[in-house]
């Protein structure tokens, strides 16, 4: 009997299964009240794929995030990291820094300081240099949209559409003043709409083809009205004119989405660094550091983005690889899921790879635990300190790269509140904010919670107010469940030790 008792105590489930029994019932609740109150579409693919995609950008910070709470610390400006990081990402877009890197300059600027030497009534000989070298820059971005608009030419007739003849889709596409142009654009219509009805998918595809091509022409025909422009004899530019529209119809250096990318992750990471070597080597407490950052970071993105958000536009700027990595109508799917969900699935398993396996993991594990027997133990408590706000900040980094793929606009405001959703994951995933406790998987669960209850809400037709009371009270029932009182209540019911 004594034997028995003894299994009986010694048995303890993981850390993430409370949280996933909670997930489960709460989709079964969502699930029954839209088949009742509403239109029972919460079980629909599209309905979960939305959900996955809803949660990609805090759930990649609140991955990282639990780290650090399991350190026992705390990070209040991942919101506004993450919202820094999508700013930098869209600066960089928008001021082509690859052509800057590369090229010395992108279109605008050279645009801008001839636009200036005009109005400054500067030597003529200064002037036709400055145009000369506009002139030559703008000459490169047609080649480069020509060169583009071939290719994809050479997609649409390679692409098995034998519906229509496609140098008829062609003529369609650069609305010339033909004869036959009426019947052309009735046959092409005819052809759309019987390829949307047979295959959907493949229409998805073509439509995306067809308005690249529209695009890249219409991009070619401004570079060319700039080019007529250059060439006139009583050519003139306003300064405003040159800083609004030069820059537009301008395809970005193939190098600038790569550097874009970078440079956010990197943006994210240096946050992360900032906050932990201030935790770390000044000894201030977590949350009083990561709330001053918290502003410090919202500062610094209004600082780069000029106080508005920062719009770059799809296509010449934004390549469609990269809107589309959080979108259900990419052409990247696989399982039905856009790149971004993988994304967010491959760095939970490494994360959950590295505190379980690793010696950093376990010194994490440690550090929460009891930061003073983690230094009796040799543990050089500073450097790990600083190395897991490091981790964070680079996955928060990887959060605004994704928020800027969703939105294709760095606002430094849309931060704000998002470090709450972050936190509510990691706590109702059961991650302790004493530290010592955490788990990845249970991270997830939280941060699904969280999607699935506000996207009930929406199918239900409630008000974002109830929403917010819900998840308000999940929040302090989960910090609840972590108090002593409660905690030796479940481990009676579970007959564990006290």
């Amino acid at each position: 009997m004594n034997s028995e008792n003894r299994s009986k105590k010694s048995i303890r489930l993981p850390l993430f299964v409370g949280p996933m029994i909670a997930l489960v019932l709460v989709v079964i609740l969502f699930a029954v009240l839209d088949s009742i109150y509403s239109q029972g579409k919460f079980f629909t693919n599209e309905n979960l794929s939305n959900i996955a995609i809803q949660i990609c950008v805090y759930a990649l910070a609140a991955v990282g995030l639990t780290v650090v709470i399991i350190s026992g610390g705390i990070d209040l400006s991942c919101g506004t990291a993450v919202a820094l990081s999508a700013t930098v990402v869209a600066f960089c877009m928008y001021h082509d820094i690859g052509s800057r890197i590369f090229e010395g300059t992108n279109v605008r600027d050279p645009a801008v300081r001839l636009a200036q030497l005009i109005e400054d009534g500067a030597d003529p000989s200064t002037i036709e240099a400055a145009k000369e070298k506009v002139k030559s820059l703008i000459e490169q971005r047609y080649m480069r949209t020509y060169d583009e608009e071939a290719r994809l030419e050479k997609r649409l007739k390679d692409g098995g559409w034998s519906f229509l003849p496609s140098q008829a889709v062609l003529d369609y596409l650069s609305g010339g003043d033909r004869e036959e142009f009426q019947r052309v654009k009735q046959e092409f219509e005819a052809f759309e709409e019987k390829l949307k009805e047979e295959n959907p998918a493949e229409y998805e595809r073509f439509d995306r083809l067809v308005a690249d091509i529209k695009r890249l022409r219409e991009n070619r025909r401004v570079l060319q009205e700039r080019l007529d422009e250059l060439e006139k004899d009583d050519f003139f530019l306003m300064v405003d004119t040159a800083k609004q529209q030069w820059g537009q119809n301008v395809p970005n250096h193939p190098a600038t989405v790569y550097i874009a990318i970078l440079a956010g992750i990197l943006t994210g990471f240096l946050c992360g660094v900032v906050n932990g070597f201030a935790v770390a080597f000044l000894k201030i407490v977590p949350f009083v550091v990561t709330l001053g950052t918290m502003t410090i970071f919202l500062g610094i993105g209004n600082l780069i983005s000029g106080n508005v958000p920062i719009r770059t536009v799809r296509g010449d700027m934004v390549p469609s690889w990269v809107y589309q990595s959080l979108s259900l109508n990419s052409e990247y799917l696989f399982l039905g899921l856009p790149p971004g969900v993988w994304t967010l699935v491959v760095a939970a398993i490494a994360v959950a790879m590295v505190l379980r396996s690793t010696v950093f993991g376990r010194y994490s594990f440690a550090l929460g635990s009891n930061e003073s027997t983690a230094r009796l133990c040799g543990i050089n408590v500073s450097y790990q300190k600083l190395l897991i706000y490091a981790l964070s900040g680079a996955l928060i980094g990887l959060a605004g790269v994704f928020q800027f793929s969703r939105l294709t606009v760095g606002d430094p405001e849309s931060g704000l509140g998002l470090e709450l959703k972050v936190i509510a994951a990691v706590v109702i995933g059961g991650g302790s904010l004493t530290g010592g406790r955490g788990s990845i998987v249970g991270t997830l669960c939280g941060a699904i919670m969280l999607a699935v209850i506000l996207n009930g809400c929406t199918q239900l037709g409630l008000p974002t107010s109830i929403e917010k009371i819900v998840v308000g009270a999940i929040i302090i029932f989960a910090v609840f469940l972590d108090q002593p009182a409660p905690k030796q209540f479940l481990r009676k019911i579970f007959g564990q030790k006290n």
